[in-house]
């Protein structure tokens, strides 16, 4: 018999799958019942929460402009990495790496996550930004 279709319990072993299936189900029920002592309660709380407007603003694409601003509100003489080019390279060729940056955070606003390989390389100083 395949030991895959067999489930043993108290009494030996089940090779007819519906029965298999109820204790294989069982075992598991048993295995991760929730214990309801002392749960944390939230009646009554109140949660801050964000304006409509808010929400449009966190939910909005980035703007070149605000991209911008910000690039030219860091200190030029600062490096984001031991081996990244400084604020001042990044000012000095934004023109030409603009739309890299545009992209690489349009990505990121898609996805939620950083793109592949952004750790390494040029990404890196945009995501520090």
């Amino acid at each position: 018999m395949n030991w895959r279709r067999q489930k043993k319990n108290d009494k030996g072993y089940h090779s007819k799958p519906l029965r298999v299936k109820d204790e294989v189900k069982k075992f598991f029920n048993v295995r991760f019942k929730e214990v309801e002592e002392d749960q944390p309660y939230l009646d009554g709380v109140k949660f801050n929460r964000i304006s409509p407007n808010d929400n449009m603003l966190l939910l909005a694409m980035f703007e070149e402009e605000k991209v911008k601003e910000v690039v030219w509100s860091c200190e030029s003489s600062k490096c984001l990495g031991l081996d990244d080019f400084n604020v001042k390279f990044i000012k000095a060729f934004w023109d030409i790496m603009k739309m890299d940056v545009m992209r690489f955070l349009g990505e990121f606003h898609r996805n939620g996550v950083f793109p592949k390989g952004s750790q390494s390389g040029g990404g890196k100083q945009v995501g520090r930004l």
